[in-house]
């Protein structure tokens, strides 16, 4: 089976250059084509999904909505564990502010991301933690390994578990090819290893992560 991990679309703070976590931004004009433009792609490619997941923050909702065409069962599962990082105290700062005004911390967070935890907030192993948790809560639950599904998450959160499903540390996070643009896709194979009841899973590596702009 292959699961798709998918960013949200633009959002209305990704538009603004503001750290957003938890915050149920919505997405923007162009965000919401963006939604749509992946749906048709995944149409015209005949690509057909089991189920959508979905986190419960609007961004992602709103992204996932128009991928229930493409799916078998067209209930989004909401799931918690797949939210944004809870950024705390930055929630709602534009970039360049919290730069300036917290530039240490900053720093830290740029350079040193596996060693960070936002003021009031989460750390990257905190969100690799319950994302993990909750993909192989559904992968246990799985009696069809030959349908695919899609997983709408948030930036942050999609790469630290493409860390774990490739079992590479946090220090990785900031590298190129763990970074998805909105609505860009991350495509794993993912087999069952019944001797030892364990998931492998490998990156399928694509040449355009947004085929649908």
């Amino acid at each position: 089976m292959h699961i798709y991990l998918i960013r949200h679309g633009e959002s209305t703070a990704n538009r603004e250059k503001a750290f957003q976590g938890w915050n149920n931004v919505h997405l923007s004009e162009q965000g919401k084509i963006q939604a749509k433009k992946l749906s048709y792609y995944f149409l015209e490619e005949k690509i057909k999904f089991w189920n959508i997941i979905s986190s419960p923050l609007a961004r992602a909702m709103e992204t996932a909505e128009p991928l229930a065409v493409c799916a078998t069962n067209r209930d989004i599962n909401i799931v918690d564990g797949f939210k944004s990082i809870n950024v705390g105290d930055w929630g709602g700062w534009v970039i360049s502010r919290v730069r300036e005004e917290f530039s240490e911390e900053y720093n830290v967070w740029r350079t040193r991301p596996e060693d960070f935890q936002f003021p009031k907030g989460e750390s990257l192993t905190d969100v690799q933690s319950r994302s993990r948790t909750s993909l192989l809560r559904i992968l246990d639950n799985l009696d069809d390994f030959d349908m695919n599904i899609v997983i709408v998450s948030h930036m942050m959160t999609i790469k630290v578990l493409a860390l774990s499903m490739l079992g590479k540390d946090l220090s990785h996070v900031w590298d190129k090819e763990y970074t998805v643009p909105n609505t860009g896709i991350m495509v794993f194979d993912v087999e069952r290893d019944v001797s030892n009841d364990n998931f492998m899973f490998q990156h399928i590596v694509m040449e355009n992560p947004i085929p649908h702009l």
